[in-house]
């Protein structure tokens, strides 16, 4: 499903994703943006499914944090639609 390729960098954006978090807490920007971004790699290894899940996840934890209407979980939602479409 992924080449070695994207299987060193899924791992390293799950790293990143789990340092940063671990630094700053899980509703920082900085680790949206990393889950955004690890969720959009996942997508474009191959796993549609896996993105969309993440994307899923990410905008429920935006939602309980921020509220339903905040951008982060519109952005959230709007990225698993995204690839649940592709």
């Amino acid at each position: 499903m992924c080449d070695n390729g994207f299987a060193d960098q899924l791992s390293a954006a799950e790293l990143t994703v789990r340092r940063l978090i671990w630094k700053h807490g899980q509703d920082h920007a900085l680790v949206i943006a990393a889950r955004m971004e690890l969720a959009d790699l996942t997508g474009h290894s191959g796993d549609v499914r896996g993105a969309a899940e993440l994307y899923d996840r990410l905008g429920r934890d935006c939602s309980a944090w921020f509220g339903p209407g905040h951008s982060r979980t519109l952005d959230a939602f709007e990225g698993m639609a995204r690839w649940v479409s592709a």
